[in-house]
Parts: C-alpha cells; structure tokens; sequence
C-alpha cells in the first residue's frame, strides 16, 4: 500500500516522544501532521507511506549527523535483522541517503546473542 501511494507526502519524526508508546500509532501519527500542517492521513496506504518514507528521511539525517561528527564519508548502510527483509524500506533508505544498502543476515540479533 505504501509502495502504491504516491499521493500522500507527510513526513513526521519518528523519533519524537510521540511515538514511543502512544495508545494509538494511527492517532499520533494523525496528530503529528496536524500539528505540523501536513496533509492528514485517511487510508491505510497514507498511514504506511508516512512511515515508510519517515524512517528513511530520519535514516539521512542521522548518517549525516554520523558523518559530521566523525569527519568520514559514509559509502555503505548495512541493515541486518529481521527489518533487513524489508526491500521497500532498504530501497528508500538507498534512495534518501544516496548511499548503497546492503541488507542481512537476518539472524543477526540471534548470532550476536550466540557471540555474547
């Protein structure tokens, strides 16, 4: 659905108290448009556009924040774990960040736990 609805462009900050444990995900993320003056979500797909589209904005702003700090160009994100499935997102985060993704292995939270 996010993939397929390209009419829809609010953006919200994932990272905002928020959304860290609302009672409703639908609402707060309704309210955070709202509050910012971006077009609010109907359907479902606006609801995963929104998402979508947020966590790979908020995935440039920080490898640009990583980059000023350390004074080193970043070429390569890699996304490993269960979300390294998700190619609409890994493509997204390619695409805002302009760097190459590589995604996997899905079992990292599993072989971390193992090396621990």
């Amino acid at each position: 659905m996010a993939r397929d609805n390209d009419n829809f462009h609010s953006l919200i900050d994932p990272s905002s108290n928020l959304f860290f444990n609302p009672k409703s995900m639908l609402n707060a993320i309704r309210d955070y448009c709202k509050a910012t003056n971006q077009q609010l979500p109907e359907k479902a797909g606006d609801y995963s556009r929104c998402a979508y589209h947020s966590l790979a904005n908020l995935y440039d702003k920080i490898v640009k924040q990583i980059e000023d700090i350390s004074e080193k160009q970043i070429n390569t994100i890699y996304i490993v774990g269960g979300g390294s499935q998700d190619k609409y997102l890994n493509q997204l985060t390619s695409d805002y960040t302009k760097k190459i993704v590589f995604a996997g292995p899905v079992e990292a939270t599993a072989i971390g736990n193992i090396v621990v």
